[in-house]
């Protein structure tokens, strides 16, 4: 049964062209067009309609000042749907996410009126015009985190939205390499700590997310726990150009966990730690790194962790299906290096510059369901 609450669509299936209202049943395999937009089948009495229908005709903003997201139309006005009924708005409308660590999620609900919520629910997917989700730190008092859900459409079905988010992810299709890096070099320059990302295209489900390239001096983000392990509280680190945070006596940092809390502990001279690098749905953070969260003390136990590491990582609290992890990069750390995180590029054992990271599938193991 296809469901617009009180809307007719067009059907066109095999025996039958016409419209339905929300009472009739639908056809199986039947292709529903709305508002032009091809949207298939089959339909069923749970599958809503919901999304922006050019997302292009709004534009969306977050203040960190005043906690508040809003959405405006670019032009005269932009329409969606939301549980299936067609709104339009020509104004803005705001909504003020409340001063709480953790995720945030923004949405039209069912009357087309704005709404925030804390707990990811699948009637974000599946029901209401979702526009934000976001993580928020009440400490420093910034969001870290910012997906672009408003670029979803209503050509994707809400069932086939569901599937590939949950099974594929934030999918890389072109790109994602790692470049200009001074691998095994002497430590002394920063650029054997750096690199640079290549241009990239990733699918959010029907997202379609075009990243620039990023330079080897360009800042990176740098997410890292902090707090308590069952807080999971997190992080970003936003003022230099290196995948890896220093502490102590300036030699590189890990994310230790020890006596429940994770900490920023400097690795031991000489030691090696990890770096991961990710692709995201944050357009204002396209590239970002997460600090390792172990240490290894000789090069071909960081050379076997860097094949391991990235299916462990913790990543509670965190939308980690709105991540595409492309990359680890294995870093020595070292008294004698005077570069700014007196650390080096180390190559992998089978001499590749860094570790590629395969699908999601491969990866997942771990990753935090929330979104």
């Amino acid at each position: 049964m296809a469901r617009l609450q009180g809307k007719q669509v067009h059907v066109v299936a095999a025996g039958f062209t016409g419209n339905l209202s929300p009472s009739d049943d639908t056809v199986q395999k039947a292709l529903v067009t709305v508002d032009g937009l091809a949207i298939g089948g089959p339909l069923s009495v749970d599958t809503g309609i919901n999304g922006l229908i050019n997302p292009e005709n709004a534009v969306v903003s977050f203040v960190d000042a005043t906690r508040t997201f809003q959405i405006a139309p670019t032009g005269a006005d932009y329409s969606f749907y939301s549980y299936g009924v067609k709104f339009t708005k020509t104004g803005a409308d705001s909504i003020v996410i409340p001063d709480v660590e953790g995720d945030h999620f923004i949405f039209f609900d069912a009357s087309g009126v704005l709404q925030q919520i804390s707990t990811f629910s699948d009637d974000l997917i599946e029901e209401n015009c979702w526009l934000f989700s976001g993580y928020w730190d009440a400490v420093n008092n910034k969001q870290i985190w910012w997906g672009r859900e408003h670029k979803h459409t209503p050509r994707m079905g809400t069932r086939t939205h569901a599937r590939i988010h949950y099974k594929d992810g934030f999918a890389l299709t072109e790109g994602g390499g790692l470049a200009n890096m001074s691998v095994n070099g002497s430590g002394d320059v920063d650029a054997d700590a750096q690199f640079s990302n290549e241009a990239s295209v990733a699918f959010d489900e029907d997202a379609r997310f075009d990243l620039a390239s990023r330079l080897a001096t360009v800042t990176l983000p740098v997410y890292r726990r902090e707090g308590t392990e069952a807080s999971n509280t997190w992080r970003v680190e936003e003022s230099d150009s290196f995948p890896v945070l220093t502490t102590g006596s300036g030699r590189a940092a890990y994310n230790e966990l020890t006596g429940g809390n994770r900490v920023q502990t400097e690795v031991p001279n000489n030691d090696f730690v990890l770096a991961h690098i990710a692709l995201t749905t944050d357009e204002d953070r396209p590239y970002v790194a997460f600090q390792g969260q172990e240490v290894y003390s000789n090069a071909s136990s960081a050379r076997a962790g860097a094949l391991v590491e990235v299916n462990n990582l913790i990543l509670s609290g965190l939308p980690a299906l709105e991540f595409r992890f492309v990359a680890t990069i294995i870093f020595q750390t070292s008294n004698g290096n005077s570069n700014a995180v007196k650390s080096r590029v180390r190559s992998t054992d089978s001499g590749d510059d860094y570790g590629h990271i395969g699908t999601l599938s491969e990866q997942r193991h771990r990753y935090h369901r929330s979104i």
